[in-house]
């Protein structure tokens, strides 16, 4: 049988697999959402959709009068070219065409919404931030909002003590060092293998950097600034509280992180301790 087809047809036994990965990646929480390379997009989506069609075609079996025939199926996806044989697994598909597009359809949306609530509830019980395998690839999310700190400090921390991130950030600029300060606004992912594309910070400041300090901050004129993150050379986070009293005084609530290029991120947390 033509490989075209039986990768066609392997591409729609797979859409409830491909659904269900998608809307759990779904958001910020993916780097590369998913690659472009036909092959991987097929195992990664087919592995779930075996199981999803499974769980289905018992139920179907029986509560209903349908009987799903897996060895046409099989024959299909094993590439057979008896021409007779593939004209009856076709006269069936063309008898129950209707059938199996809402069969399918109707796998992909539920799988969409077992996805969503999939996610919802992981990011809900911070099961990402507890148990490493369900964290999600985009490892910035967890650093741009302080969620790292939950691991040892415990449930939500930075929802409770994190009010504002300022971010240091040492670039090449013709050749020179520059620093580069301010509040950290918003970031964009990028495909690369860090993920970052570039990041947001307001209110910018920027000074020569000095080993020994001695420089002083010079304000940006600009509500906000964007920097690249190919140009960085250093990373430095700072989490912030505003205590609730008269002074609104401001504490540190960690000690910086100081992010490097291509940084280990199984090591994050060992850096944030």
């Amino acid at each position: 049988m033509n490989l075209a087809f039986v990768t066609v047809f392997l591409l729609f036994v797979s859409l409830p697999g491909y659904a269900l990965r998608r809307s759990y990646f779904a958001s910020r929480f993916s780097i590369n959402q998913f690659s472009t390379n036909i092959l991987n997009e097929i195992v990664w989506s087919f592995i779930p959709a075996l199981f999803i069609h499974a769980i289905a075609i018992i139920i179907l079996e029986k509560y209903s009068n349908k009987l799903v025939n897996l060895e046409y199926v099989g024959y299909l996806v094993t590439g057979g070219n008896n021409i007779d044989y593939i004209n009856i697994i076709f006269e069936n598909i063309h008898s129950n065409i209707f059938a199996i597009l809402s069969y399918n359809l109707g796998l992909t949306v539920i799988a969409s919404v077992v996805g969503n609530l999939s996610r919802r509830t992981v990011r809900w019980l911070n099961l990402d931030i507890f148990t490493r395998i369900l964290s999600f690839p985009n490892k910035w999310h967890y650093i741009f909002t302080g969620e790292y700190l939950n691991k040892d400090k415990g449930w939500n921390y930075n929802k409770k003590h994190v009010d504002f991130i300022v971010v240091d950030i040492l670039m090449n600029v013709g050749g020179e060092a520059i620093l580069y300060s301010g509040k950290f606004e918003d970031y964009y992912l990028s495909k690369t293998d860090n993920g970052l594309d570039r990041i947001i910070i307001k209110y910018p400041s920027k000074k020569k950097f000095s080993i020994e300090g001695d420089n002083d901050f010079q304000d940006i004129p600009s509500d906000f600034l964007t920097i690249p993150y190919n140009n960085i050379l250093n990373l430095n986070i700072s989490y912030f509280e505003i205590n609730d009293n008269d002074n609104g005084e401001i504490e540190d609530v960690e000690t910086p992180l100081n992010i490097p290029p291509n940084i280990n991120f199984n090591d994050l947390v060992a850096m944030g301790s």
